[in-house]
């Protein structure tokens, strides 16, 4: 790991990331943590009909506030991390699009970032920015639950249980070698296939009445059909999970394997990181675009709002 990348506005919620940065920084032998801020174009909030219009005078404003803010951190940066090479950019345009070049032209392998706040300003510029950056780079996201409310976590950057989703294809695997970089291989790493039950109904006829008794018989069929093509779902997904975990154990990582039966992957992917105490959960994202998901894939849309620990994801390279 090189460069790690911290979007930042000026909240204390957003610099709740800082720390988990630094200390990874730290652990991982990284060149710098790169702090990012972005100012937007100010738009006059008296407009209230049809587009805004430019404010040159809250523009100026905002600008001399955020030079100021970037001055202020220039200075704090070195005294929290003094053994850290740190660096603070200072950009001006659309939030996203100016942190992602940022990214691709930085070369950061790793982008730290607060994002999971219910309500109020910066959460809601957060979440929009890591929603951005999900669907415009291949750099994974560490996501930060908010602990702007309570002390800095004495552990920040260390994650001992480490939770990865995957399913049958190769993509969801992607996912592992960012968690080993950043958990690293003392870490205990548990993978997890959600096996989802497909239930098979015929369709209906316009010209058939079902009787009560064939419903239960076609019932009963479909039943026997679908527990045949559960068991064998779930064997196939066991022998795919053995055959990863054993190749993540011969390079000395310790694993543990999970297979769940649920209808809904996120509930279950959820209730195993609590019940096995993850201090961590690492997934790709199957992104659709954006006029289908507000943040990029369904279940990581519902695992990162609902995770009460970091989650690590990326879009991976091949959809």
């Amino acid at each position: 790991m090189r460069v790690i990348l911290v979007p930042v506005d000026g909240s204390p919620l957003a610099e709740t990331a800082l720390p988990t940065a630094i200390a990874l920084a730290r652990r991982t032998a990284a060149t710098r943590v790169d702090a990012v801020i972005v100012v937007p174009e100010a738009a006059d909030p008296l407009a209230t009909s049809g587009a805004p219009v430019a404010d040159a005078r809250l523009d100026h404003d905002l600008r001399v506030e955020s030079e100021r803010y970037a001055a202020a951190l220039r200075l704090r940066l070195p005294q929290m991390a003094p053994d850290v090479a740190t660096g603070v950019t200072l950009l001006h345009g659309r939030p996203v699009e100016r942190l992602a070049t940022r990214v691709l032209a930085g070369g950061h392998d790793l982008i730290v970032m607060t994002t999971h706040g219910r309500s109020g300003i910066s959460r809601a510029w957060l979440g929009s920015v890591a929603d951005g950056l999900l669907r415009s780079t291949l750099t994974p996201l560490l996501l930060l639950r908010d602990v702007s409310a309570a002390a800095p976590p004495a552990n920040a950057g260390s994650f001992a249980t480490v939770v990865i989703p995957i399913d049958d294809g190769s993509v969801s695997e992607e996912i592992i070698a960012d968690a080993l970089a950043v958990a690293g291989p003392e870490a205990t790493y548990h993978l997890v296939h959600v096996v989802v039950p497909v239930r098979w109904l015929p369709p209906p006829s316009a010209f058939e009445v079902v009787t009560a008794g064939s419903a239960d018989a076609a019932d009963a069929v479909d039943s026997a059909d679908t527990a045949e093509r559960l068991s064998a779902k779930r064997d196939a997904a066991v022998r795919h999970v053995a055959a990863v975990a054993e190749r993540l154990r011969a390079h000395g990582v310790q694993v543990r394997t999970h297979i769940p039966v649920h209808q809904s992957p996120a509930e279950a992917i959820l209730a195993y990181a609590h019940e096995s105490g993850a201090s961590l959960i690492a997934m790709t994202s199957h992104g659709r675009g954006a006029t289908a998901r507000l943040l990029i894939g369904s279940v990581a849309d519902k695992v990162v709002r609902g995770a009460t620990v970091p989650v690590l994801v990326r879009v991976p390279a091949h959809r």
